[in-house]
Order: C-alpha cells, then sequence, then structure tokens
C-alpha cells in the first residue's frame, strides 16, 4: 500500500524542487549571460534553458522512474569522498578565478 504525503512532505519536495529550478544562479546568470552574449542572445538563451532548467528537470524524472532513494545505495565513504571533492573542486576554481581574474 502507498504512504499518502503529508503537508510538511508536499512543502518540503516543493521547496526542494523551487532551489532546483530557481537557484542562484537562475536569477544572477541570465543577466550577466544577456550582456556577454550580444548578438548571440537566441543561442545563450537555448544554452540556459537546456542546462538550467531541461537537465535539473531530467533528473527529476530520472528519481521519479528510480522510485528508490539513491543516496541510501552508496556506502558512507564514497558519499564522503564526493562531497569532498565536490567541495575541493569549488574551492579550487575559486582559487583560480581570483588569480587570473582579467
Amino acid at each position: 500500500m502507498e504512504k499518502k504525503l503529508s503537508f510538511r512532505d508536499y512543502l518540503t519536495i516543493g521547496s526542494m524542487l523551487f532551489g532546483l529550478f530557481f537557484g542562484a544562479g537562475n536569477l544572477i546568470f541570465p543577466v550577466h549571460l544577456g550582456q556577454e552574449a550580444g548578438a548571440n542572445v537566441t543561442a545563450a538563451n537555448l544554452g540556459l534553458l537546456v542546462t538550467g532548467v531541461g537537465l535539473p528537470f531530467l533528473g527529476v524524472i530520472a528519481m521519479g522512474f528510480h522510485k528508490v532513494a539513491v543516496c541510501l545505495n552508496y556506502p558512507q565513504e564514497s558519499i564522503s569522498l564526493m562531497l569532498i571533492s565536490l567541495l575541493f573542486c569549488f574551492i579550487w576554481s575559486s582559487v583560480l578565478s581570483l588569480r587570473y581574474r582579467v
């Protein structure tokens, strides 16, 4: 028998989907993209729609088809390693962008 979702579950899922589709990148990046695109606004908008909306939407669809909490299938050590490597990539890209600022 399927479990009925409570209001709190709907609120949590809704806020996570809102954060997925409308993060800070989708608030700030389009303005910068429009300034930098120049005459290539159509291609820039298409790329933003594919990467900012299309890919997260495909991720939501894939999770819906999977019907399993994906993170629960991985060992704790691999999740920690993935998070540490992701944090390293963010820090390294920040250091490089500050060092080679034009």
